[in-house]
């Protein structure tokens, strides 16, 4: 996946890259997926590329790009299909979700179904929906206190899942794709039949 990505949008991706998937609304903390690489680089070593497939970047994005010390390991992505986007999720060392809130999340599913790891925010329904196979960082509070504490503690999160063995890369791989597995159409029909259930058993 990475040497068929690599050659189409040139860029080397062939040691892994952290991967965002997303648009740019606000609670999708777009921004904050670019300030933890950049924290990242700072306290530890960005070996490899930031990717964030999705709208082109706003004004404020390319902005905080271009201040990055890793500036030129960050790339925007625009013009995927949905076969790329599985591409990408396929390839991917990790996938980073800190979004303020969500309806449900799925890209998590996606990325989980891909084999991919994700560090998502600790609060539900990111924290639902990636159970006991997410890797979690905290809600960014907007005070700039807090954003550094906040910037500080996620760059740690993500250099421990850099740093995992290959055998432990393979375990959180696999508790991965069983979670995406318990997502499926038949798994949401049987919830929704055992809600009404519940219904009709408290009536």
């Amino acid at each position: 996946m990475r040497e068929l990505l690599t050659i189409k949008y040139n860029i080397d991706l062939s040691k892994g890259y952290i991967l965002h998937v997303g648009g740019n609304a606000f609670y999708k903390n777009k921004l904050g997926v670019i300030e933890i690489y950049d924290q990242w680089a700072k306290d530890f070593k960005a070996n490899v590329p930031l990717i964030l497939v999705g709208e082109s970047p706003s004004e404020e994005l390319m902005f905080f790009k271009e201040k990055s010390i890793v500036s030129k390991s960050i790339y925007f992505i625009t013009d995927s299909n949905d076969f790329q986007l599985q591409q990408f999720y396929q390839g991917a060392s990790v996938m980073v979700f800190p979004s303020l809130y969500e309806g449900f999340g799925w890209p998590i599913v996606e990325a989980m179904a891909s084999g991919s790891l994700v560090i998502t925010t600790d609060e539900d329904p990111m924290k639902e929906v990636a159970g006991d196979a997410g890797f979690y960082i905290p809600k960014k509070i907007f005070n700039s206190e807090e954003i550094e504490k906040w910037k500080s503690i996620s760059a740690k999160e993500l250099e421990k899942v850099m740093q995992l063995t290959t055998e432990e890369s393979m375990i959180a791989i696999q508790k991965s794709i069983l979670r995406s597995k318990e997502f499926t159409a038949q798994n949401f029909v049987n919830s929704i039949e055992n809600v009404y259930k519940q219904i009709l058993l408290n009536k």
